[in-house]
C-alpha cells in the first residue's frame, strides 16, 4: 500500500497480515516489501527465516541482499514444515 507505514507483519494460518501505522491492515498469501533495507517487512522476513532455520542466515547476509540460494532453501524448509 503506497504511502502507508508498516508497523507489523505477522504470519497467520492462511498467509500474512500487514498492519499499518493508521491501524488499517491487509491480509494475503505473501507480503512483498519495497520499503528499503531497514524496513519492518525486511525485519519480519529475517525473523521468520531464523525461526524456520536458526543460524542459516548470518548477520553479514542480513546486511546484504537476500541470496536466491538461501531464499530457495528457506522456502523449501517452510513448505516442508507447513506440510507436517
Amino acid at each position: 500500500m503506497a504511502g502507508k507505514r508498516v508497523v507489523s507483519v505477522i504470519e497467520t494460518v492462511h498467509g500474512v497480515r500487514v498492519t499499518f501505522k493508521d491501524g488499517s491492515f491487509e491480509e494475503g498469501d505473501i507480503a512483498i516489501g519495497c520499503d528499503g533495507a531497514h524496513s519492518v517487512v525486511r525485519d519480519a522476513m529475517w525473523e521468520m527465516a531464523s525461526k524456520i532455520s536458526p543460524g542459516l542466515i548470518t548477520a553479514s547476509e542480513k546486511r546484504g541482499k537476500f541470496p536466491i540460494k538461501v531464499a530457495s532453501r528457506t522456502l523449501s524448509a517452510r513448505l516442508t514444515l507447513s506440510q507436517l
